[in-house]
């Protein structure tokens, strides 16, 4: 048996290829070159996405390193426009790839060899950038995204704000895009401005949500009260507007935020008054005819309520999951959380039970009878129902 040991050790040196290494960011090596005049690339290469470096259009923005470039990772400010990346072979500039302009994230792998690169905004914008990384020889780095397009989703989690998603749901997007790898879509009412939207991705990547979130555009207003909010909000747009993101993603369960708004937010109170109402517009073809030609109509089984009375369902976020690596999912919310940087220097953390608990939801409404297990927000939905995951 001693013999074997070094043998079989030898064997995989020999024959079992080496598992490949993430790709290192070498972004600060590199030479950021604008040929047209002397210009401060410190917005796109100092981490904080509240700043941001203005290409207008038919600029080029030249990277130069000393050794090979794998990749590209590109985060817009506001909104995201195509730009044209190409690399030099041989003294040639030579066309490579143009990011679809649909995300806020894109990234481009390179081929291999590459040392210099130019970005081109070839979109007749001028289009802001946070932030320009650029990855060494590997793989794409797990933190980097790759969005998935909304599309069919098990369960649909509708947040009013960024950071929401978390703060009020504790474990729920890790255990379930995550550790069960579910179809899980987001829905924001309020996106807020360019760099919460950006804190929110990598909170999202983070804990497992692959689809890219959908975005509603209320403005961030907030009231004491239902009554008045909807002086500030205008409830048929709000209605409308979440009608036609259940149509378009039609999930089988829906969660959102509490009736009376978590610690009273008017917003939050509009959230869960409006998903009441649109679980049951969104099935009916006579309501908002426009989201009806453009994706149908759609009933949803389910709709849970964070903190209803009735029906309720406690969740332990405590339990490890996994697939990550043994962590539980509060704790993964919390580093999420922690993505939201311009929420938490405000002082927002993440708590455990209280008065708020972030692990107890009511079912508010079902078509398929009341959860008797109550342990799953998926209990009495079919699994050949499901989406699945988004692979």
């Amino acid at each position: 048996m001693r013999r074997i040991v070094p043998i079989l050790m030898i064997f995989m040196l020999l024959f079992v290829p080496a598992l490949a290494e993430e790709a290192q960011d070498i972004t600060g090596e590199c030479t950021f070159v604008r040929k047209t005049s002397q210009v401060d690339f410190k917005p796109i290469l100092d981490r904080n996405y509240a700043s941001f470096f203005t290409m207008n259009p038919n600029r080029v923005v030249e990277v130069r390193a000393e050794e090979d470039i794998s990749g590209v990772y590109l985060q817009f400010f506001r909104y995201a426009y195509p730009l044209n990346i190409q690399y030099e072979q041989d003294g040639e500039w030579i066309f490579h790839n143009t990011t679809d302009g649909t995300y806020l994230t894109a990234y481009v792998p390179l081929p291999e060899g590459t040392r210099k690169i130019q970005i081109i905004n070839k979109s007749g914008k001028k289009v802001d950038l946070a932030e320009v990384s650029i990855f060494g020889a590997g793989d794409k780095p797990g933190h980097i995204p790759e969005w998935e397009a909304p599309a069919k989703a098990d369960l649909l989690l509708v947040s009013t704000h960024p950071d929401d998603e978390l703060l009020w749901f504790g474990g729920l997007l890790p255990t379930y895009a995550g550790e069960k790898d579910l179809a899980v879509q987001v829905a924001y009412l309020v996106p807020s401005i360019g760099y919460r939207r950006l804190e929110l991705l990598d909170g999202l990547w983070h804990c497992g949500v692959e689809r890219y979130p959908l975005f509603l555009e209320m403005l961030d207003k907030r009231a004491p009260n239902l009554k008045k909010q909807y002086e500030l909000w205008n409830r048929n747009t709000l209605l409308e507007k979440v009608v036609t993101a259940i149509r378009q993603v039609q999930p089988e369960v829906i969660v959102t935020q509490d009736e009376r708004g978590e610690y009273g937010h008017g917003a939050h109170r509009a959230c869960a008054d409006v998903c009441k109402q649109a679980i049951i517009d969104a099935a009916d073809a006579a309501k908002y005819k426009k989201s009806v030609q453009e994706y149908g109509v759609w009933q949803a089984k389910k709709l849970y309520l964070h903190l209803y009375g009735e029906n309720q369902i406690r969740f332990n976020w405590r339990e490890p999951l996994s697939v990550f690596e043994g962590k539980d999912g509060l704790t993964v919310a919390a580093e999420a959380l922690a993505f939201h940087k311009s929420q938490t220097m405000g002082g927002w953390a993440m708590e455990e039970g209280g008065q708020y608990d972030n692990a107890l939801f009511g079912l508010f409404f079902s078509t398929v009878g009341e959860d008797i297990e109550k342990n799953d927000l998926m209990e009495n939905i079919p699994e050949e129902w499901l989406a699945g995951t988004a692979d």
